[in-house]
């Protein structure tokens, strides 16, 4: 599955509170991302339950969250989560998108890649 994540990489600024670390936010920055992450989402619904289901599966795959863990994540988390990680694969990307799960288009519009 591929998202539009244009909007989110054109006011990627506005999405420091989102993610970051220790160093960034002190002690409590796991909980201080989290709820403004999750805060953002609740006014981002995802599609449908396709979606859910996908991003179910993508991170599962990663190892750290059991099925019955994202089975009981519902879409503002499911939400948060994916926020979080394209953050993170933002910050890892290169200057020009060439590598990495984000690419932009010949058009200027940005995607990340969702394969299970």
């Amino acid at each position: 599955m591929e998202l539009n994540i244009t909007d989110i990489i054109n006011n990627i600024d506005s999405f420091s509170g989102c993610y970051g670390s220790i160093a960034q936010f002190g002690n409590n920055a796991a909980s201080y991302t989290w709820n403004n992450a999750c805060d953002w989402a609740m006014n981002q619904p995802l599609k449908d339950q396709e979606h859910y289901n996908t991003l179910r599966n993508y991170f599962q795959s990663f190892g750290a969250w059991s099925k019955d863990e994202l089975i009981k994540m519902d879409a503002v988390e499911l939400g948060a989560l994916l926020l979080q990680y394209i953050l993170a694969c933002h910050q890892e990307e290169s200057p020009d998108f060439d590598t990495g799960h984000i690419f932009k288009t010949d058009e200027g519009h940005f995607y990340i890649s969702l394969c299970e």
